[in-house]
């Protein structure tokens, strides 16, 4: 069975990790370690809850946790406590861990800043899996543009999304939106075609294999055109439903042309994601957008730890 830190690990993207870094450091740093007892036999660590809850969150990126685990072990049964007491002769054991484990965040949120990678905005984190081929990866490109370029319900007189770039060392595309209104019109809409798009994934999915099934026997002249026409009207019926939900839900199309894109715009979504392409909203996309996404919901990219420190972190900025 697949080790969840290593799923995670696996599709995080470097932005995140340095968002996630950059988000963490300051607890670990504000850890005090100075203060002894009378008798100086025992070393009592302070603010160690906030670090504790940062560590936990940095657990989830593979290269930590393995440190983070060895300085679990010194703590042991006082891992929870809000002043946890260290006899003095595990002090240096435990700052040579803790040290240790900072340094390594920082550099990373160093390296990062010397990339330029910059803050990122509201907007959509597109996961492609590895491709054989420039051809292949060409392909999904071309879907991804198709949708997001062409989508009415994706267009908007001011909010627009803007390639931003690529992640680097994966298979992530980054899209910024911009112009963002108060009612996030274009993810909000984006969220909606997926939903729809999920729901739908299943019917259209056996139709496309079906449908290939009925060409080959209309080859060798197995069954009728009419068969063939039915089965085409069937799947059809199923994307006309779906666009007409979505018009009451969204707003009226004005006219066939937006109908027919829509519709291509639902077909080539479930097809990419049964390739296992992931839509998500971006890390710093506000919650109440955020969860409007399907996928996000069973994110392994952030789990309920991340979520909290992203949204502990919003509230503090709010504050200021």
């Amino acid at each position: 069975m697949e080790n969840n830190g290593e799923k995670r690990n696996e599709v995080m993207k470097l932005y995140n990790i340095f968002y996630i870094c950059k988000s963490c450091l300051p607890a670990i740093k504000d850890v005090d370690i100075s203060t002894y007892s009378n008798d100086n036999n025992t070393v009592f660590i302070k603010n160690w809850l906030n670090c504790k809850i940062s560590l936990d969150v940095l657990q989830n990126i593979e290269c930590f946790r393995e440190k983070i685990h060895e300085l679990y072990k010194l703590l042991d049964w006082r891992i929870n406590l809000d002043v946890p007491k260290l006899p003095t002769i595990d002090k240096n054991a435990f700052f040579r861990n803790l040290s240790a484990i900072s340094y390594a965040v920082e550099t990373l949120v160093n390296l990062c800043d010397e990339l330029e990678m910059g803050k990122t905005e509201s907007g959509i984190d597109v996961k492609i899996l590895k491709c054989n081929s420039l051809k292949e990866y060409v392909g999904y490109l071309k879907e991804i543009d198709f949708i997001f370029t062409q989508c009415p319900y994706l267009l908007h007189d001011k909010e627009e999304i803007k390639f931003k770039n690529v992640d680097v060392g994966s298979q992530w595309l980054v899209f910024a939106i911009t112009g963002i209104t108060a009612s996030f019109y274009i993810l909000n809409n984006l969220a909606k075609l997926i939903q729809k798009a999920i729901a739908i994934s299943s019917n259209i999915l056996v139709y496309r294999q079906q449908e290939e099934t009925l060409k080959e026997m209309q080859l060798k002249g197995e069954v009728l055109e009419e068969t063939v026409d039915v089965f085409k009207k069937f799947k059809q019926t199923l994307l006309e439903n779906s666009v007409s939900d979505l018009e009451n839900d969204i707003g009226k199309l004005q006219n066939g042309e937006e109908r027919d894109k829509v519709k291509k715009t639902l077909e080539d979504m479930v097809v990419l994601m049964d390739k296992g392409v992931e839509i998500y909203s971006s890390i710093e996309t506000p919650k109440e957008i955020k969860v409007l996404f399907p996928m996000d919901k069973d994110n392994a990219i952030l789990p309920d730890n991340i979520t909290k420190l992203i949204e502990d972190k919003e509230s503090d900025t709010e504050k200021e």
